[in-house]
């Protein structure tokens, strides 16, 4: 049941999210791309590099500022969940339960 649930908030939450950044382009009328890259700006200029070094590295160089695909993102996402699953069901099970009888 936690597997379940795990799941399901998981593409709750990228459904959610998904729609809010849809609600939000067009609010502004602006390409995905282009608020993106508003973003990017806005985020290197409110970090501070002695609290977020990492966060500055990353933001540097443009990386938050490009769109990704929404579709790539939930499967990242989604097949991160699952290896954690497959983690799960082994330790518990003892053996490679995808193999099949001989």
């Amino acid at each position: 049941m936690s597997v379940i649930l795990l799941t399901s908030s998981f593409v709750r939450s990228e459904a959610t999210l998904e729609a809010q950044l849809d609600s939000a382009v067009r609010a502004v009328g602006q390409s995905p791309s282009d608020l993106m890259a508003g973003y990017n700006k806005f985020l290197t200029s409110v970090l501070d590099p002695r609290r977020f070094p990492e966060m500055v590295a990353v933001a540097a160089p443009g990386v938050l500022g490009k769109a990704d695909d929404p579709d790539d993102e939930f499967a990242f996402g989604l097949e991160r969940i699952l290896d954690g699953v497959d983690v799960l069901v082994r330790s518990v099970g003892g053996e490679d339960y995808r193999r099949k009888p001989s």
